[in-house]
């Protein structure tokens, strides 16, 4: 089985149970390419116990091609999972929601309001609502005795 994926904005903007599925019903031994790269083909040849046999007719790359032996497959079938291999813990900073709220005009400044003024440096702050997106400029000047 080989599967093509489209990576399309309304597949990386939604969840799709069904292209998951497609995916994990993919990952098997069967359907496993297993590529192997070195800039010594003897020496990776002799590694996994095969020969170069062939030659990439653009930049003259020396390969081989042949079928993953079946004792490969079996083993991979019967295996488990690693030892301390598992998920990541929930990354606690990012956000459920990331809609924008609704925009309180009385909040908006003219001009942008300094929030920190040290000897180190200052920090303003000025809403964006022209395009009502979150955005960052950051000018840093630093300055040695």
């Amino acid at each position: 089985m080989q599967l093509q994926l489209s990576y399309r904005c309304e597949t990386r903007s939604r969840f799709d149970p069904a292209l998951v599925g497609n995916c994990l019903e993919a990952l098997s031994p069967e359907a496993a390419a297993v590529i192997l790269s070195s800039r010594d083909a003897a020496a990776a040849s002799a590694a996994v116990g095969a020969k170069v046999t062939k030659k990439e007719r653009w930049f003259g790359t020396r390969y081989t091609s042949e079928e993953i032996p079946p004792e490969w497959k079996s083993r991979w079938r019967s295996a488990s999972p690693a030892r301390g291999m598992h998920l990541p813990e929930p990354n606690r900073y990012l956000v459920e929601d990331a809609k924008l709220r609704p925009l309180d005009l009385n909040l908006v400044l003219e001009h942008p309001t300094r929030v920190v003024g040290e000897r180190a440096g200052e920090l303003f702050y000025k809403r964006d609502v022209q395009f009502g997106r979150p955005e960052a400029y950051v000018l840093f000047r630093q300055a040695c005795c």
